[in-house]
């Protein structure tokens, strides 16, 4: 595949700290670790990581040997298991939520990011395998229950699961996948013109089985998508390892007004800085989460008492909290921040990899992390926009770069297709007329500004001026979308390269659902992908198929 970059700068709505962390990390210096920059601060790294407190080693690997076996994951990734039992091995952890049918694209390219990086310190002698975090215990089920293909006529198309949660605090990875008839069987005909590949179809549906739960069913997904390259999956559902926990959470109580003055700290400090913190902290926070069957609770710090939000007769004052946690009485679970803590802990992480908005809240982990012996690392995933072979040659026919695509509203693509197609005299007359405006109102101005024109008028004259300029591109603009919506080439040509591309003006990435891709790329398609990245290079990527 050919592959090119485009500076993250020149996309729109990118996040400010998540482009200071790649292009000028001076800026956000106080607030990350740098990124190892050679082989030999990786292995610096590494030793760094082996000589800290962790999750006893046996009982982690015995617990994902388990777990993975279960899954039928392939011999690649039973290999690194037993190399994650070596003392000397690090680990590369990556995650996501369980998405349905796999979700956008973004998730693949986090896992293929931390094989990559995995492959390339082994590479150097540094014993590392990938994991990936399946985020089973999040609640967000509106979040993963949504994704999008496109069919064969070009045209996106929704596939939505129903929400049949028995309440909003279940989490998502618990809830089943709704019987056949209802939504599958749905689902099986519109995939016909998403997916003409029956094998890859066929799989998906398998995959997404009746009765199994998201997690189980995006495992098996996941794990077959990657089977060649080895990926070992941690569930934070699986039994075994929470009794393991409970120094970590003991801090989390017993140092909880550290934790958040810290925090506040770091959100004021970010303020300063010009950034918006991610992830918000008040003066409750508690950083847990309080588990009751399939569902989890926010517990919050009201009075000196531990509370969790919406059961209001779930109460515990420190010291009760301590000694049930002691006893396993209850069930605790770290929130977005306390997790890639907890994380380090479990495994001996060299890096993290995430996306944009994971890396803007590491600057907030980081400011809690040194009160656990923490000192988290995190890498930000490559991302792709995949060309497909006939929006290149649209691309082509109208002489359109795709950074220029990416950057551009759909009214100036639709101008931009109108010009390539041979569709401009209209437009050129009009921009000649408005140039031909401004320079005769700027003559005007410059007279009147000789002869002594008080300021008023001057003012007057200046916002004359700029409604004639605002009229004349309103013309413009309502003659491009009349065109564009006239002329069936360029409607048609637009419609595809918008879908493709940049649905509802966002990446791709973040819409698409990946299993189009594996469809179009062919059966090679991720260990192509896979071999494309270097992590060391920092820009987005475009690979055409």
């Amino acid at each position: 595949m050919k592959a090119e970059c485009i500076d993250y700068r020149e996309l729109p709505n990118q996040n400010p700290l998540f482009l200071d962390y790649l292009y000028d990390f001076s800026r956000v210096s106080d607030f990350y670790r740098p990124i190892p920059a050679s082989a030999g601060e990786w292995r610096d790294r590494a030793q760094t990581v082996l000589g800290r407190e962790h999750f006893p080693r046996d009982t982690l690997v015995s617990l994902l040997d388990a777990y993975n076996r279960d899954l039928g994951v392939s011999r690649s990734s039973l290999e690194h298991l037993e190399l994650l039992a070596d003392p000397a091995t690090v680990a590369v952890v990556t995650g996501q939520q369980v998405g349905l049918l796999g979700g956008p694209c973004y998730t693949a390219y986090k896992a293929a990011t931390a094989v990559e990086l995995a492959e390339r310190l082994r590479s150097w002698g540094i014993p590392a395998v990938p994991v990936f975090w399946l985020a089973a215990d999040d609640s967000d089920f509106d979040e993963v229950r949504n994704t999008q293909f496109v069919d064969g006529d070009g045209d996106l198309f929704s596939v939505s699961h129903p929400d049949v949660r028995s309440r909003d605090q279940q989490m998502a990875g618990t809830t089943r996948i709704a019987d056949w008839d209802s939504w599958l069987a749905p689902v099986a005909d519109l995939l016909q013109g998403g997916l003409p590949s029956e094998r890859i179809r066929g799989s998906l549906l398998q995959d997404y089985a009746p009765n199994r739960t998201f997690r189980e069913a995006f495992v098996r997904w996941i794990s077959r998508v990657f089977s060649e390259q080895g990926l070992i999956f941690f569930d934070p559902l699986i039994e075994g390892y929470r009794q393991g926990l409970r120094r970590l959470f003991e801090t989390a109580v017993t140092r909880r007004s550290e934790l958040v003055e810290a925090s506040l700290a770091r959100r004021k400090r970010l303020g300063e800085a010009g950034f918006e913190p991610q992830v918000m902290v008040d003066e409750s926070e508690t950083f847990l989460f309080w588990l009751d069957g399939e569902a989890r609770y926010k517990l919050e710090n009201r009075g000196d008492e531990f509370r969790a939000k919406e059961r209001p007769r779930v109460r515990y004052s420190s010291e009760a909290l301590l000694h049930s946690l002691s006893a396993g009485d209850i069930q605790l679970a770290p929130n977005v921040l306390l997790r890639p803590i907890v994380q380090d802990f479990l495994f001996p992480t060299v890096a993290s990899v995430g996306g944009p908005a994971e890396i803007a809240y590491y600057a907030q982990v980081n400011a809690i992390a040194p009160f656990f012996g923490i000192e988290p690392v995190v890498c930000p995933r490559s991302a792709f926009t995949i060309v497909d072979r006939k929006s290149r040659r649209l691309l082509g026919k109208y002489g359109i770069p795709v950074a220029r695509f990416l950057q551009s509203s759909e009214q100036e693509l639709a101008e931009l297709l109108l010009r390539g197609n041979g569709r401009q005299p209209a437009l050129e007359k009009l921009e000649q007329l408005r140039d031909a405006v401004e320079e005769s109102l700027r003559s005007i101005y410059d007279g009147a500004l000789s002869s002594g024109l008080e300021k008023p008028e001057l003012e007057m004259a200046r916002k004359t001026e700029s409604r004639i300029v605002s009229q004349l591109q309103k013309v413009k603009d309502r003659i491009v979308a009349d065109r564009a919506r006239r002329d069936a080439v360029v409607h048609r040509h637009l419609a595809h390269l918008v879908q493709h591309l940049a649905p509802h003006r966002q990446l791709q990435e973040r819409c698409i659902n990946f299993n189009y891709f594996l469809n179009e790329g062919g059966p090679d398609f991720v260990r192509r992908l896979v071999a494309t990245i270097d992590t060391g290079c920092v820009e987005h990527k475009v690979l055409y198929l």
